[in-house]
């Protein structure tokens, strides 16, 4: 009786740490459908810079289209620019957000004619704000006349022909 004892509480024993090792299983199931979303913490209003100490990251249960759809890391988000109200604890969807301008309207600027071989740079005043990528209004200073260029990085625009 000594012997079998021992045997049965091994069974015992063995039962539990299967049942253990399903439920830490169907747990990770459950993770594998989770994804980090980034959120505010307090309602951010449109024109609002976002910085790090106004956003978190939680948990959601979601999909990948879902998660292309909003931002999951904080580096991503921080120093953009809200168009619209952000609610608190509510997935920051990447359309809501924009780049912070490097050009702000009024400001002069260099803007670079490009086309095939020729370049021509001139002086002009930024009639839009707008940030690296985007297009935007220049008046050209000694002309007058309203061109659109894309923002450089270096603040310049760039403008080439069709």
């Amino acid at each position: 009786m000594l012997t079998a004892r021992p045997l049965v509480l091994s069974a015992v024993t063995f039962l539990l740490i299967l049942m253990r090792v399903g439920t830490v299983a169907a747990e990770g199931e459950r993770e594998k459908g989770t994804i980090n979303v980034v959120v505010p913490r307090a309602t951010i209003y449109p024109g609002d810079r976002i910085v790090d100490g106004l956003i978190d990251v939680r948990p959601v249960k979601a999909n990948s289209s879902y998660a292309s759809a909003v931002f999951t890391a904080r580096a991503e988000v921080d120093g953009q620019i809200a168009r619209r109200t952000l609610l608190p604890g509510r997935a920051i969807p990447r359309d809501a957000v924009r780049s912070a301008p490097i050009v702000q309207q009024g400001e002069p600027v260099s803007v670079v004619f490009l086309s095939g071989s020729i370049q021509i740079q001139l002086n002009g005043t930024a009639l839009q704000s707008g940030a690296v990528g985007e297009t935007i209004s220049v008046r050209n200073s000694d002309t007058g006349r309203i061109v659109r260029g894309r923002i450089k990085s270096d603040k310049s625009l760039e403008v080439t022909s069709q």
